[in-house]
């Protein structure tokens, strides 16, 4: 079921109906899990087995090895079973056909591999590590073993997160789960706001630049000048941000309105002064996941600098690996880990340089350099990940330098028509970059004010007139301009992760 669907307004009406007028409060937990899930069946009833046995195995071994806790043998078997089933669900789906295709053309074997016809579960990625959060929390003593396997399973599956985050830690989100919150005023419009913002960018900026990017990712090799490319980049960069973040807000959001706080998934990370910076803004629950446990039980920073670097590359190759099978995703990853090293090794000399040219770090033009700058290099790495072979992307990089101002404006007409012909005209392209330009604005509103409670704290002291303005012009946007162009009800992109 996807969130930008009649479906799922539907759905999600009713469950929140059902959630507040059931009157028996603590078999709330019931009604959440038939619902996750509904939500997740809808798409390919079957794949519910897998949610399952994630489940079971893993609700199992949290008890036994809470049982057995001084027996670390049996302890790291019970960590070990877990680890294989389900890092090996998501590799059989994943990764089998493409390691498969690529070790058979290794070896130059004279038959052709045999590829698994499989469909990839939706989701698989987010709730394989947030589940094997639990299992290596417990294992580390960090947490107790969850008794409730209806707690646990809704754990597994919540609706608004299941598919493609925030990735939640257990000891976050199941206390929140048994709470028997009660209907807030504040809660609802904020949540109700939080929503909006998600489908304004999900509907009205991700879904219409998608139309020009896709068009021009689709011909590249038939595109003879830069311009069209360029522009086609920094589109697919407010695409995935839309598109991503705008599901992590409908997702906090719709779970806000229950009384249930899930963690901040983006924080304004266009807004980063540095790569650092930038990773720290971007999938904070996947970045913090990488964090705790890989890059700490790698070593973190505690054997030395050049281990350090190592650790900081791996992690994030591994990164890239974790969006898909694919060549173009583990050069995305290496590329980041390559910004980080360059950046560590420029922040050591900076002190001086900066002293010896008289640049003050503090003023707002070198502040707004390096977020220029930062910009500039994700979108260079963005070019590999949404490439679809390493090959396209060598292309792209070398045809985005060819740029010919006569190809893209023309003297006394205009902009080129060219521009127009990727599948939106002049006044489809105005009202993207008028939506993007909202969105600039809005995130700066949130970042200013500590998020969207406090920019809605601001809104109170204006006048009831100019709130709804506010308000209805955010409706009016996503009703009007969300289906505006092919009217086909998108994909979010991170589902294929």
């Amino acid at each position: 079921m996807l969130f930008n669907s009649i479906d799922f307004l539907v759905f999600y009406i009713v469950v929140i109906s059902l959630y507040f007028l059931i009157p028996f409060k603590r078999f709330r937990w019931v009604l959440l899990l038939v619902s996750s899930y509904v939500f997740y069946m809808w798409w390919k009833p079957v794949y519910i087995l897998l949610i399952i046995i994630s489940t079971v195995i893993d609700y199992t071994a949290g008890i036994m090895m809470e049982k057995y806790k001084d027996d670390l043998k049996r302890k790291r078997i019970l960590l070990l079973t877990s680890l294989v089933v389900n890092l090996g669900l998501l590799f059989v789906f994943k990764y089998f056909n493409y390691i498969g295709s690529l070790f058979s053309q290794i070896v130059n074997t004279t038959g052709e591999f045999s590829a698994i016809n499989i469909l990839l579960p939706m989701g698989i990625s987010f709730y394989t590590f947030q589940t094997l959060s639990y299992t290596i929390d417990v294992y580390r003593g960090k947490i107790k073993a969850e008794r409730h396997l209806g707690y646990f399973a809704l754990y597994v599956s919540f609706f608004p997160q299941l598919v493609a985050g925030p990735i939640e830690r257990s000891d976050r989100l199941i206390p929140q789960l048994k709470k028997n919150s009660t209907f807030e005023y504040n809660r609802f419009r904020e949540g109700l706001v939080t929503m909006g913002f998600g489908f304004f960018k999900k509907m009205v900026i991700a879904d219409r630049a998608a139309i020009f990017v896709n068009s021009v990712f689709g011909q590249v090799d038939q595109i003879n000048d830069g311009w069209e490319i360029l522009i086609a980049v920094v589109l697919f960069s407010f695409q995935i941000y839309g598109d991503f973040s705008g599901y992590s807000d409908i997702a906090i959001g719709s779970a806000k309105i229950m009384g249930i706080d899930l963690m901040v998934n983006f924080r304004q990370p266009y807004f980063a002064k540095s790569i650092r910076e930038f990773w720290s803004r971007w999938h904070i629950s996947l970045s913090t996941w990488f964090r705790d446990y890989l890059y700490i039980p790698l070593g973190g920073n505690r054997r030395g600098a050049h281990r350090t670097y190592l650790n900081i590359f791996i992690v994030f190759v591994i990164s890239g690996i974790w969006h898909g099978a694919n060549m173009t995703f583990f050069l995305w990853g290496m590329l980041h880990g390559c910004y980080h090293y360059i950046e560590t090794l420029w922040e050591r000399r900076n002190p001086k340089i900066m002293e010896l040219l008289s640049i003050n770090e503090e003023s707002v033009t070198y502040r707004i350099s390096r977020m220029v700058t930062t910009f500039i290099l994700v979108n260079f790495a963005w070019i590999f990940f949404r490439a679809n072979t390493i090959k396209e992307a060598i292309l792209i990089c070398k045809k985005i330098f060819i740029l010919d101002i006569s190809r893209i404006y023309v003297v006394g007409t205009g902009l080129s028509e060219r521009l127009f012909s990727y599948g939106l005209n002049r006044l489809e392209m105005k009202l993207l970059l008028v939506a993007i330009t909202a969105l600039i604005a809005i995130d700066y509103g949130i970042d200013h004010y500590g998020g969207i409670a406090g920019v809605l704290e601001r809104l109170q002291v204006e006048p009831l007139v100019s709130r709804w303005v506010v308000y209805m012009i955010l409706i009016f946007s996503i009703i009007v301009f969300g289906v505006y162009g092919s009217g086909e009800i998108q994909e979010f992109i991170y589902f294929q992760f």
